[in-house]
């Protein structure tokens, strides 16, 4: 229970800061593991779909550099519909990036196909580079992740992933990403979890790490409000 405990914890503490701008996610990804060892198996990547929550706290010298101020210098477009004027907006600089949310993982092999579920959370430290139709950013991170579920299916049946019999539920590492944030609030991205901790029950006999790489798509969810009262 302290696993879970922990990652809501840091998700709460995320959500009760002030940041510039929430989005909500839906990405595809394909995972597998890396094994090592006596029993270490060579396996194939498995396609997931992933739903997140990602806030953005994008901010330069301290000044946050997304905002929702309308500038009326840039011509209008199907990615600029608010006008908005680059050289108006804060400089480069750095930011914090939180996702949090459902993200499956596995693998397939010999025949079988693995599903791990997780709850996860993320923070990167990214940096940001501003254009005229939006933002730009790369970053990496922490990322911590607790199974609640899964299975691993086969030819006649299936059986719990996890267990004493299976993996350990905890799962962490390195999050890396790369997203475009248009000013009309879309946003496009990639990431790869890079898993540091062994999930393996016997590290004896294998290791195992999570490998993901997700490709995602998210819209801002200020800009739904808005449109939701009329603004």
């Amino acid at each position: 229970m302290v696993a879970p405990a922990a990652l809501a914890l840091l998700f709460l503490s995320a959500l009760s800061s002030c940041y510039s701008s929430w989005e909500i996610e839906a990405s595809y990804d394909l995972s597998k593991d890396g094994e090592k060892g006596p029993s270490g198996e060579t396996a194939q990547y498995d396609p997931n779909f992933n739903t997140m929550i990602e806030i953005a706290d994008l901010f330069s010298g301290g000044l946050v550099i997304y905002d929702d101020g309308v500038r009326f210098n840039e011509p209008r477009s199907p990615w600029n519909p608010e006008m908005y004027y680059a050289d108006n907006k804060a400089q480069n600089g750095f930011g914090l990036i939180t996702n949090g949310g459902y993200i499956g993982k596995g693998r397939k092999i010999n025949g079988a196909t693995e599903h791990l579920n997780y709850l996860e959370v993320s923070e990167a430290l990214a940096y940001v580079h501003k254009t005229p139709g939006g933002l730009l950013y790369g970053g990496v991170g922490p990322y911590a992740a607790y199974g609640i579920g899964g299975k691993v299916k086969f030819a006649g049946g299936s059986e719990p992933a996890f267990g004493t019999d299976g993996y350990k539920r905890f799962d962490a590492g390195l999050h890396f990403l790369g997203e475009y944030r248009f000013n009309m609030g879309l946003m496009v991205g990639v990431g790869y979890d890079w898993g540091l901790y062994d999930k393996s029950n016997d590290p004896s006999d294998y290791t195992s790490r999570n490998r993901t790489m997700s490709v995602s798509v998210g819209y801002s969810v200020d800009k739904i409000v808005k449109a939701i009262k009329g603004k």
